[in-house]
């Protein structure tokens, strides 16, 4: 992940910051490469009755 955000970074060269979000319609597993996502958005975050 880190590598295609600095590819983005480059192609694109944006001074901005960049964050990473998932929107996913399960909830993701904790394993170790879901700690470099700091967003997570489920199906429960958008459609809240």
């Amino acid at each position: 992940m880190s590598s295609r955000r600095e590819l983005f970074r480059e192609q694109t060269r944006t001074r901005k910051a960049l964050h990473l979000t998932l929107v996913t319609t399960y909830p993701l597993p904790h394993t170790q490469y879901s700690e470099m996502i700091p967003s997570i958005v489920t199906l429960d975050d958008l459609f809240v009755v």
